[in-house]
C-alpha cells in the first residue's frame, strides 16, 4: 500500500529515485576519454611548469658559480702577482706566468682546457685554482705604457712594469669578464 505524506505517494517516489540509480550506473565511454583528456593536459601543463622552473634554477645556479669561479681565480692572481720580486719573472705569456714572489715562493699560473691552475712549486705540481674559464688574457706593460711581445722575450721580462689580467667565464652559461691590473709592489723598490 501506498503511504500518502505531503500529497505525494511514498511507494512511487521511491521506485522513481530507484529507477534513476538503476540507469546512471557508471560513466559513459565519452565521459571516461573526456576526463582523461583533461587530466592529461593538466598534467603537461604543470609538469612544463616545473621543468621550466628547475631548468631556471639550474642556469641561475651555474652563472652565480661561473661569477664566483672567475672572481676567486682572479683575486688570487692579483694578490699573488702584487709580491713579484723585481727580475724574478721567469716566464711570461698571454696564458701563462712564472715568478717567483717576495717571500721565495716560486709561483705559476695557466690555462689548461676550462681549469685555472696554479702551482707553488715551480711549476712542477699544479692544481685547479677554478673551473669552468673560457680564456686566460696576461698582458705586460712597461713603465711607458707599451704592450710586450707574447710571450715576453727573456731580455724584456725585467722591463714588466704592469700586468693586465682577464678571465673570461663560459659563454654558453654567462658572458662575464672580469680584467683587472696589478703593479707588483717588489717591481718599484
Amino acid at each position: 500500500m501506498d503511504e500518502i505524506k505531503n500529497g505525494i505517494k511514498m511507494k512511487k517516489h521511491k521506485k522513481s529515485i530507484k529507477s534513476l540509480l538503476n540507469r546512471s550506473r557508471g560513466f559513459s565511454f565519452f565521459e571516461m576519454i573526456m576526463t582523461v583528456v583533461i587530466l592529461g593536459i593538466t598534467a603537461t601543463m604543470f609538469t612544463d611548469a616545473l621543468v621550466n622552473a628547475v631548468k631556471t634554477f639550474t642556469l641561475f645556479d651555474d652563472r652565480k658559480e661561473s661569477v664566483f669561479m672567475i672572481d676567486f681565480g682572479i683575486n688570487r692572481i692579483l694578490k699573488d702577482c702584487r709580491y713579484i720580486k723585481r727580475g724574478y719573472i721567469s716566464y711570461a705569456s698571454h696564458d701563462r706566468l712564472d715568478f717567483e714572489d717576495a717571500y721565495g715562493r716560486h709561483l705559476s699560473f695557466r690555462l689548461t682546457g676550462s681549469n685555472l691552475e696554479m702551482s707553488m712549486d715551480n711549476g712542477v705540481n699544479y692544481f685547479v685554482l677554478a673551473q669552468y674559464i673560457s680564456s686566460l688574457t696576461i698582458s705586460y706593460y712597461t713603465k711607458t705604457n707599451v704592450q710586450l711581445a707574447d710571450p715576453v722575450p727573456l731580455a724584456n721580462l725585467g722591463d714588466i712594469h704592469w700586468i693586465e689580467i682577464r678571465l673570461d667565464g663560459r659563454p654558453e652559461i654567462l658572458n662575464y669578464k672580469s680584467i683587472m691590473q696589478v703593479f707588483p709592489r717588489e717591481m718599484f723598490r
